[in-house]
């Protein structure tokens, strides 16, 4: 029991909802149990089904296994209906004290852990604590390392350094020569990751893998550490044993497919298993509609905005929205990628289409700001802009705002110093918003390998199409354009834009040796790549090497 409560877990930390009520059926087949029946209702919750998840709550609220995490869940689903019953919630609410009297140690902890899950940390903590003042042997161990998980989520970063304590104490609990315990040392290999002391996170997880064969969520966690570590070759090692094993892991095809489109160049071979990825998810999470647009999301931004990939990742977005039709987010998401395929008139359409179900929302305002741009509208993009920031609760700007106020602010008025300084703004602000992803899926999709491009484009315009003079210094935004295309390739060196554009910095900074070296790369990935020929030659006649360019134009 204890190692599916462990699953359970990880699949709320990964968003994989349709696997919990999944599991929690296959293990309710062999004989009932009211805990199981709990987080199978949270997971109906979180696909958005709130009245089945009641409804499945509501026929074992009266198990002593889990009265008090019942009533809490119930109240918790009541008031996030369309249509609140405040009678429910108001006798729940009475009846709260008296069941948290009577609640068993177990009751306690399912408790703890769905506040936990809720993010309501504080209270979380005071129930755990309660367990902790009470109990002995393995509720004791199984508290202790859930406080370790509380401390750890907390936004405080305080709290997050003491969460290793516990899960510390948590296996020392462990009698000789058993295994260790398994969700305390996930706890450890989390910390170790959060402080960047990867080596220690591999060896805890590989501890964890050697101890529990059939239990996958430690190779994929391997798996994506050695992604942050840039170890590549690990990554892919590592996640084929998975997919050996069970070629439908939606997790396992995802950092595959995520593989094969970022280090790789054969388009049609990363559509064929996006495709393959789609099935799995179909298939394990097919009432998921935030993992369809998550997953589109994802691959949309290291495609290099290649037809083929965009087709299939709006695809995606078509079976997010089957599930939510209403979902401003996800036809935003439509629109965003539209204006990868550069039809301005149709993203424009759905950004407005976007607007009317989420009045609140910026993503769609920001993305019909930005169609305006690309149609030549500046000033009325200006206007619109400039409204935004009035309107927004703290006046304070995003990234996509200082990204798309730098492109009026040359274009437009042509004052380029304060739209390099905007520039900088725009990449400031992102690399802050990056830092605080809270998954490895969530991570990429902030980066943005596409947007960090955009940027270094903008920066590329303030530059000239001409090398510096052999004593001139480079300009600080020639600088940031190199590095910030030297990040972007070597994240996804399957982008070749980037690479063609990473030469033409070279270029720039009479780095001629480095400029032939990206252009050859690029070439070997695309000899088709007619950017990469038209820079080559262009580099070449302005070296008077007339027959090198006439080779390239060939």
């Amino acid at each position: 029991m204890d190692k599916i409560l462990v699953t359970i877990n990880y699949y709320v930390r990964e968003k994989f909802w349709c696997s919990i009520r999944n599991l929690c059926d296959e293990e309710l087949r062999k004989g009932q149990d009211p805990v199981l029946v709990f987080w199978k209702a949270f997971g109906i919750f979180k696909e958005g089904n709130v009245t089945e998840a009641l409804r499945e709550l509501t026929r074992v609220q009266e198990r002593r296994e889990i009265t008090l995490a019942a009533c809490i869940a119930l109240i918790h689903y009541h008031e996030r209906c369309r249509n609140v019953d405040q009678e429910a919630i108001d006798t729940l609410t009475l009846e709260m004290d008296n069941r948290e009297e009577m609640a068993s140690d177990r009751d306690l902890s399912t408790a703890t852990t769905f506040l936990w899950r809720c993010q309501q940390f504080k209270r979380a903590g005071q129930l755990c604590q309660k367990i902790i003042d009470n109990a002995g042997g393995g509720a004791l161990q199984n508290s202790v390392c859930l406080k370790g998980w509380i401390y750890l989520s907390a936004p405080k970063e305080e709290l997050q350094q003491k969460s290793a304590a516990f899960f510390e104490q948590a296996v020392a609990e462990d009698a000789p020569g058993q295994p260790k315990h398994l969700e305390s040392m996930l706890g450890k290999a989390k910390v170790f990751e959060k402080s960047k002391k990867y080596d220690l996170a591999l060896e805890t997880l590989s501890e964890v893998a050697i101890q529990n064969k059939d239990f996958f969520p430690a190779l994929l966690e391997k798996t994506k550490i050695h992604m942050v570590n840039g170890d590549w070759e690990q990554a892919l090692e590592t996640v084929q044993k998975v997919l050996v094993k069970d070629r439908q892991n939606v997790e396992g095809l995802r950092i595959y497919s995520f593989y094969l489109l970022t280090r790789e160049h054969d388009i049609d071979y990363v559509c064929e298993k996006l495709d393959e990825l789609v099935t799995a998810m179909k298939f394990n999470e097919g009432r998921n509609a935030d993992l369809f647009y998550n997953m589109s999301r994802l691959f949309a931004r290291y495609c290099g905005r290649r037809e083929p990939v965009l087709e299939k990742t709006l695809k995606m977005l078509d079976e997010a929205i089957l599930l939510a039709p209403e979902n401003a987010d996800y036809h935003s998401e439509i629109a965003y990628q539209k204006c990868m395929l550069n039809d301005y008139i149709t993203a424009y359409q759905i950004y407005q289409k976007a607007i009317t179900f989420d009045e609140t929302n910026q993503t769609p305002l920001y993305g019909m700001i930005y169609c305006k741009i690309k149609q030549d509208q500046l000033e009325d993009a200006g206007q619109q802009l400039d409204f935004l920031i009035e309107i927004s609760e703290n006046h304070e700007k995003t990234s996509d705002h200082a990204y798309l106020e730098a492109i009026i602010c040359w274009r437009h008025k042509q004052n380029k110093e304060q739209a390099i300084k905007l520039l900088d703004l725009a990449l400031n602000l992102h690399i802050t918003q990056t830092k605080s992803s809270q998954s490895n899926i969530d991570f990429y999709i902030r980066l943005s390998a596409d947007f960090l491009l955009q940027l270094a484009q903008e920066y590329l315009v303030h530059c000239g199409s001409k090398p510096l003079a052999p004593s001139q210094q480079a300009p600080k935004h020639l600088v940031k354009a190199t590095k910030l295309l030297e990040n972007v390739t070597k994240q996804n060196q399957g982008l070749t834009e980037a690479q063609v554009l990473l030469a033409k910095c070279r270029w720039l900074n009479n780095d001629l040796t480095g400029a032939f070296k990206e252009i050859h790369e690029c070439l070997e990935k695309d000899p088709t790549m007619v950017e990469a020929h038209i820079l080559g030659a262009l580099i070449s006649s302005e070296n008077k090497n007339m027959k090198a360019a006439e080779i390239n134009l060939q």
